[in-house]
């Protein structure tokens, strides 16, 4: 790990799979709210300027890509606040 502060942001807890080995146990349709995502985001970004470091952002869940445009949001207004801040 090289220092950069990272950012694990849990989408949604649904998924397309139904593995009976599965850890997170049962599934259900729930995504996190864009006003989560974008405290999340800040919160990620707060730190990056504090150490003066840049931010290393991850989707997990059960399988993030079933939230595209929360996905795709995140991705954008993180891009646009980095710029504002100045964090890489």
């Amino acid at each position: 790990m090289n220092g950069t502060p990272a950012l694990s942001l849990c989408l949604t807890h649904d998924c397309t799979l139904r593995c009976r080995y599965c850890y997170a146990g049962c599934k259900y349709a729930h995504a996190m709210t864009q006003e989560t995502a974008e405290q999340g985001m800040e919160t990620g970004l707060a730190e990056a300027i504090r150490t003066k470091r840049g931010l290393d952002i991850s989707f997990f869940g059960g399988e993030p890509l079933l939230e595209w445009a929360l996905l795709q949001h995140c991705c954008d207004y993180t891009a646009r606040r980095a710029a504002e801040l100045k964090v890489q």
